[in-house]
């Protein structure tokens, strides 16, 4: 995994990332969480630094789960 801990993140609906998967607050209303489960630990590492620990205007999950508060 890249040298971020969860600590780092700037999204609002980060909530953890192990083996594979990043885990995000839930898309449907009155779910826990959602998770994304990458195909290898660097795909996975990419979208953690750019999306999750920077810029998380730019992930698609940010945007999804957004959508529950409008």
């Amino acid at each position: 995994m890249s040298s971020f801990t969860d600590t780092d993140a700037v999204c609002p609906f980060y909530i953890a990332a192990d083996n594979l998967k990043i885990r995000c607050e839930g898309i449907i209303p009155e779910t826990k969480s959602t998770s994304s489960l990458f195909k290898n630990n660097s795909d996975r590492d990419s979208i953690l630094e750019q999306c999750c620990f920077n810029n998380y205007k730019l992930c698609p999950m940010y945007w999804a789960i957004n959508r529950k508060y409008e």
